[in-house]
């Protein structure tokens, strides 16, 4: 079954990828577009926004359909006027994330415009933005390399991602060649609380957002930096995250925070909602942002350790499960005694 998930998750990435967009350049006309979304959701374990190193488990699966709102995500400076392109957006992600081997997830994110308002730039020799299109589709293989249930302090993993460029340049959201993404996931949990660190570039071939006669504004290479805390138990749990980015070309940055709640309808079916605001001049930072959706799949497994040391083994509990008393009788208390 896993071997005929990633023959087919394969076939189509490649399929994305050699596309022929030469139809749709010709359609848009001699505009450079790049695509301005930044933000990334975690379709796996972890926080709403990012990973914390914590895989699915071989057979596991999450899915997540999440409604977006931005305002003024994309302003620009065109020769001595500064334009809100994108003044409102609204916007929709499909996400989905499945367990292959103890230490492999595979995960893909699918974004979709529905609605985008902003000025006219046709003065400038620019069009206007389209109010729908297809995102960039992100495709993205987390390895595991440290894990609490097998004994470590902290979870640890990497991800490798690949934007495909199929979206559509009029909604400015997609950029002419494949891009590279690349995060290291840190996170540990307590009882109370978990904490997630992430670490990544976004690698990409810079390009502009417009005709160099009349804007300098440019995406290139991106160094990026996250940290969340959230709540642990069964019911409402809280987030709150920070996330920084910083364009290695051009030194200017970004910074946006998050404040978040998700709530338990089933164990296997959970509702969220989140809000941020921006700071900072890079493209595609809103004053603020708002999300809602809808998260269906496996609940995470207890976190349970098994600790070998010669012919004694111990089971210690999970200090963040609520239910440790509950589950104590189906695990061995001590070892034999061969001594009458």
């Amino acid at each position: 079954m896993h071997r005929d998930t990633a023959k087919w998750t394969l076939a189509i990435l490649l399929l994305c990828l050699f596309l022929p967009s030469q139809a749709q350049a010709q359609q848009e006309g001699e505009f450079p577009s790049s695509d301005v979304e930044r933000l990334m959701l975690n379709p796996g374990l972890g926080s709403l926004l990012m990973g914390g190193g914590e895989l699915l488990l071989p057979g596991n699966f999450r899915v997540a359909l999440v409604t977006h709102y931005q305002h003024t995500p994309l302003r620009m400076r065109i020769e001595d006027q500064q334009l809100n392109l994108i003044d409102h957006r609204g916007s929709a992600t499909v996400t989905g994330a499945l367990g292959v081997l103890p230490w492999l997830e595979v995960d893909l994110q699918i974004p979709v415009v529905l609605m985008q308002t902003g000025a006219d730039p046709s003065r400038y020799g620019l069009q206007a933005v389209a109010s729908r299109g297809l995102g960039t589709p992100i495709a993205n293989a987390r390895m595991g390399v440290l894990s609490r249930r097998a004994g470590h302090v902290f979870d640890l993993a990497v991800d490798l991602g690949l934007g495909i460029p199929v979206g559509s340049a009029l909604a400015m959201a997609r950029e002419p060649w494949p891009r590279l993404q690349s995060s290291v996931l840190i996170g540990r949990r307590w009882k109370p609380v978990r904490a997630t660190l992430d670490s990544g570039l976004l690698l990409r071939i810079p390009g502009g957002l417009g005709p160099k006669e009349v804007t300098r504004s440019r995406q290139g290479q991106e160094l990026r930096l996250g940290a969340a805390l959230e709540t642990n138990g069964d019911g409402m749990r809280f987030e709150g995250a920070l996330r920084t980015t910083l364009a290695l070309e051009t030194g200017r940055g970004s910074t946006e925070f998050f404040a978040g709640a998700r709530y338990p309808l089933y164990p296997w079916l959970e509702v969220f909602g989140l809000g941020g605001v921006g700071l900072g001049s890079l493209p595609g930072t809103p004053g603020f942002r708002m999300l809602l959706g809808v998260a269906a799949g496996h609940p995470p497994p207890p976190d349970k350790v098994v600790i070998e040391r010669g012919k004694h083994r111990r089971y210690p509990m999970s200090d963040d499960s609520e239910d440790d008393k509950g589950h104590r009788s189906l695990l061995p208390s001590a070892e034999p005694n061969d001594n009458p």
